[in-house]
């Protein structure tokens, strides 16, 4: 009863099974000697175990907060006699508890998730490697896996090489744990917590980018293959075979980016081996999380052909997001699945993409036609209103509309692209919560930045007047939250839209417009140079080269005007 309250999620879960967590508490202390009843102070332990699970899974610094004080009371419960120190039961609720800590803060993120979990994972190899006996039991072990699988995690979201580093040298010390008895070799749910952590490891290895990045991550799927296929029962699990599917799916991102007929080939070829583990067994094909690794693959393999460009873009793409949504409505109850739904939004948006790059009315008329039917999945259960991965996937295919619209040139351009960025806002401004997504709001100032464009190509007084007008508006979405001065993406649309303002101004003449433009293209500079990281940013130098070659052209056809002027005044005194 206590772990179905504990998998409610959010406050309601921690209200509820705290409040059963009191219960078994008053039970097991009503009599003096309960005290040293193992059997009862486990039960106990346990309960409260439960409560520091749905703590842990609060997110953020209060997780951590509340699942270490709950971790504590387990800790009390556990120490209560001399003797529960060899009681495997009760030291394996005592680690778990601990694990749970480990979890929360492992997904605090940066340097601090890294040192947090780190410190916590040595609290339960404490645990775990406190009596000799204990070297041998499986379910203390796979705690303690699992707690440093959670570290390996934490390690690999630091991205870069000392992602990469680090979670290699975390998951060797999984890799020992998990193969330190050759009993466990045949332990499922031990070779699991060994798979995830390479998994992780995989994970950051695709991120580095480039070819680095696909023959890094092929070589640690292979390590994860090794281990996904090293007992004949372990084909039938699900768990594993989800993790080997995921390793091959980071490869087949990592393939996805490398540009040009290359990605498709080797991301198409990858999936291929994602498709073979996630259908291998009957039953797989009922599997949520396992179908979605494979539509994940297919819907990298859909990115890469939608970057092809030209007609064949949008013709591989289509045929691949079709193979998408083949996977994800092969079950009735994966229409209510967000993952998978979420992949196959992904992957109209990417066909939306190809369409709106075609140009012309026909990229308007294309991509709007597909990004109506990113609206559809997005919109097709009422939950998925509240889904930011799925509402970022439909404002990214609004804005590609938007982008095709801007690109049509004079009023039509203007008044089609300011009317599709009005959908992006009120998908991007529809939840109280988006308003701090920074994800989202991107999608929202990039739209405004494509309109900002259409309105800085009019020409004239106008241009400018409108051009500015829009840029204040970028401007507002970019500023909003504190923390959105960090983010290259919001501040890049933001630079942008000053930069088209800058373009705008240097199209008129006299000394006002290389005022304005002067005036402008500091605008652009101060916010390229707002954060020092900025500098390596090669979106934000290239805005802020582009507003300040408008001023030179300015003035470079002033400098001109006066010359013309002053040899005319010369010309009619020799006259």
């Amino acid at each position: 009863m206590i772990y179905a309250a504990a998998r409610l999620g959010g406050e309601r879960a921690l209200e509820e099974s705290r409040l059963l967590a009191e219960r078994v508490d008053a039970i097991a202390t009503s009599q003096p000697e309960f005290a040293a009843h193992a059997g009862l102070q486990k039960e106990r332990a346990e309960a409260w175990g439960y409560v520091t699970y749905a703590a842990s899974q609060l997110g953020g610094e209060r997780a951590l907060k509340e699942s270490r004080s709950l971790a504590d009371r387990v800790e009390t419960i556990a120490t209560l006699q001399s003797e529960f120190a060899a009681h495997t039961g009760l030291q394996e609720e005592h680690a778990t508890a601990w694990r749970f800590v480990t979890y929360a803060a492992s997904e605090l993120g940066g340097e601090r998730a890294l040192k947090e979990s780190r410190s916590l994972a040595e609290r339960v190899d404490a645990i775990a490697t406190s009596q000799p006996e204990f070297a041998a039991h499986a379910g203390l072990q796979k705690e303690r896996t699992e707690a440093w699988r959670c570290v390996t995690y934490a390690a690999s979201e630091l991205g870069g090489d000392q992602a990469l580093e680090k979670s290699r040298s975390l998951a060797e010390r999984v890799d020992a744990i998990a193969t330190s008895q050759p009993e466990f070799a045949a332990h499922a749910g031990l070779q699991r917590e060994r798979a995830e952590a390479w998994r992780c490891v995989t994970y950051a290895a695709s991120q580095l980018g480039g070819e680095r990045a696909l023959m890094e991550s092929r070589s640690l799927a292979e390590r994860l293959d090794a281990i996904a296929t090293s007992q004949p029962e372990f084909a039938a699990h699900a768990g594993l075979q989800e993790e080997h599917a995921t390793a091959w799916r980071f490869v087949t991102y990592a393939a996805s980016q490398l540009g040009g007929e290359r990605a498709l080939k080797e991301s198409r070829s990858l999936a291929d081996r994602v498709e073979t583990i996630a259908t291998s067994q009957p039953e797989f094909a009922a599997h949520a999380r396992l179908q979605d690794e494979r539509v994940t693959a297919w819907r990298c393999v859909t990115y890469a052909a939608s970057k092809l460009g030209g007609e064949r873009a949008l013709e591989e793409s289509r045929l691949l997001a079709e193979r998408v949504d083949a996977i994800a409505t092969s079950q009735p109850e994966f229409a209510v699945h967000a993952g998978l739904q979420e992949a196959r939004t992904t992957a109209w948006r990417c066909v939306t993409y190809a369409a709106s790059e075609l140009g012309g009315e026909r990229a308007l008329e294309e991509s709007l036609l597909l990004a109506d039917r990113v609206d559809a999945i997005a919109t097709s259960q009422p939950e998925f209103a509240v889904h930011a991965g799925l509402q970022e996937e439909r404002a990214k295919a609004w804005r590609f509309v938007t982008y095709a619209a801007s690109q049509l040139g004079g009023e039509r351009a203007l008044k089609e692209s300011r009317s599709l960025s009005d959908r992006v806002e009120t998908i991007a401004t529809s939840q109280p919560e988006f308003a701090a997504h920074a994800r989202l709001q991107d999608e929202r100032a990039t739209a405004w930045r494509c309109v900002t464009y259409a309105a800085s190509k009019l020409g004239g007084e106008r241009a400018l007047e409108e051009s500015r007008l829009l840029a204040e508006r970028v401007d507002a979405i970019a500023t909003s939250q504190p923390e959105f001065a960090v983010h290259a993406g919001l501040q890049e649309a933001r630079a942008t839209a000053w930069r088209c303002v800058t373009y705008a101004a240097a199209q008129l003449s006299g000394e006002r417009a290389l005022e304005e433009c002067r005036s402008l293209a500091a605008r652009v500079e101060s916010i390229v140079t707002s954060q020092p990281e900025f500098a390596a940013h090669a979106g934000l130098q290239n805005q802020c080269s582009y507003a300040w070659t408008f001023v030179a052209d300015r003035a470079r056809a002033e400098n001109e005007v006066q010359v013309e002027q002053q040899a005319r005044v010369r010309a009619s005194r020799r006259s």
